[in-house]
């Protein structure tokens, strides 16, 4: 086989083809095959295992791994954001937990608990709630539970004998409606009367 090319030629003077020697073609395919095989095999090797790495690893196969878009973006909120609350102290012997719940998530009424440790004396004290009216929720988890949607009020009775500086303990937990729990949270906040 030959293979042909133009050389270079003064403008004036017609080009001139002129053939160049080349391997045989057999041992040109067979060389060339050769490196590409040795070339592309360990690297197809390599993005295949990594592509079954990813597919098989512990994290895919979590509750979590539902949440994520293909772009690595969650669907779903940080749990801060879902379950976002403050505090108003409404008297020396009441304080209230204002929920803003996000739509599509829900905490349930069974999770609450609210404890305070006084500074002074390092004592705490578990503190009863008076929550709102929660609805029926058949829960995966949970079975028939009691939860709560949108804005909703906690009010947490102190104890006559507690200190002007303490430390409100809180524990909470939810869910989305799409199948994500989020683990039970503790959160503290220091209270001052």
């Amino acid at each position: 086989m030959q293979v042909w090319f133009l050389s270079d030629t003064h403008p004036e003077q017609p080009m001139r083809r002129r053939p160049i020697a080349l391997l045989p073609t057999p041992l040109l395919t067979s060389l060339l095959t050769s490196l590409l095989t040795s070339l592309l095999t360990p690297l197809l090797t390599l993005v295949l295992a990594l592509v079954l790495a990813l597919m098989l690893s512990p994290a895919s196969a979590q509750t979590f791994s539902s949440s994520s878009s293909p772009f690595g973006e969650s669907r779903f909120l940080p749990v801060d954001e879902a379950f976002q609350f403050y505090t108003s102290i409404d008297s020396a012997e009441t304080l209230s937990i204002h929920w803003q719940i996000a739509p599509g998530y829900y905490l349930y009424q069974d999770k609450f608990r609210f404890a305070a440790d006084e500074t002074e004396t390092g004592s705490t004290i578990n503190l009863q709630a008076t929550l709102s009216e929660g609805v029926s929720h058949s829960d995966e988890f949970f079975g028939d539970v009691v939860v709560y949607y949108g804005d909703t009020l906690t009010s947490v009775t102190l104890p006559g004998a507690i200190a002007e500086k303490f430390t409100l303990f809180i524990e909470y937990q939810g869910c989305s409606d799409d199948g994500l729990c989020y683990p039970l949270q503790k959160r503290e906040i220091e209270i001052l009367l």
